[in-house]
């Protein structure tokens, strides 16, 4: 069973921050490394067996997404592995591993725990370049993990500006709302601590905030705080970023 796993992967990326690039130091030890190793030539096997059209056994839709995201799979698998380094603990390496290796073998459902799918865990991974490739294979943009949260929703929480991006011109729904009744809006405005946060975390939440007041439409925007965060940006997009949220 998965659960505990995925429970420890979903807390961690509930926590927003940045990742700008794959060249830093290893977040684990030589052990969590080999580990990694032998998954990664576990991956390997699993797509040479699997991307086969023989292979899979469903709707003539649902095939052809299935052969479509085994060629993904074989072709950016290890763009894919490259992503558990930043993930601090092997439980959480190995909750996306299995998440990936179920992609490999063509089942395309969200995981039961968490419900989320690859997209959403690349989108709030940062992994920008990939997700047009997912929303081309079938992926749903808007599909909703067990908080109610779509991949939007997370790469904003994990403050990926250029997954906010790429999602939004993909069609994803500016007024979709979470477990709590908070839209993509009102999450990037959450947890906004300036004394807190270090410059390269509080550029990209400026850029996320500035791009979904352009996109937003604030009539859709109910709760008082937010809105009116909005509306200052709507008269004025250029103007200072007043958190009263």
């Amino acid at each position: 069973m998965l659960g505990e796993n995925f429970l420890g992967a979903q807390d961690y990326w509930h926590i927003g921050h940045v990742i700008t690039d794959t060249s830093g130091k290893s977040l684990y030890d030589e052990k969590g490394r080999k580990k990694i190793l032998q998954l990664q030539e576990e991956m390997r096997n699993c797509v040479a067996q699997n991307s086969s059209v023989d292979s899979f056994h469903v709707t003539v839709n649902k095939q052809q997404m299935e052969v479509d995201l085994a060629m993904f799979m074989q072709e950016y698998h290890e763009q894919l592995i490259a992503q558990l380094e930043f993930f601090p603990e092997e439980s959480q390496q190995q909750a996306l591993f299995h998440v990936m290796l179920r992609m490999t073998k063509g089942q395309i459902d969200g995981d039961p725990e968490t419900k989320r799918t690859l997209l959403h865990w690349m989108a709030m991974n940062g992994v920008a370049s990939l997700i047009p490739k997912l929303i081309e294979i079938g992926f749903d943009v808007n599909a909703k993990d067990s908080d109610h949260r779509t991949p939007l929703h997370l790469a904003i929480i994990s403050n990926h500006f250029p997954s906010v991006k790429w999602l939004v011109e993909h069609g994803a729904d500016l007024q979709a709302q979470d477990i709590r009744g908070r839209l993509p809006w009102s999450q990037s405005l959450a947890d906004w601590d300036l004394e807190a946060d270090n410059q390269e975390r509080i550029a990209s939440k400026r850029r996320i905030v500035r791009f979904l007041a352009h996109h937003t439409d604030i009539n859709q925007v109910r709760a008082k705080a937010p809105r009116k965060v909005l509306q200052q940006l709507k008269e004025n997009p250029e103007g200072d970023i007043f958190m009263t949220c």
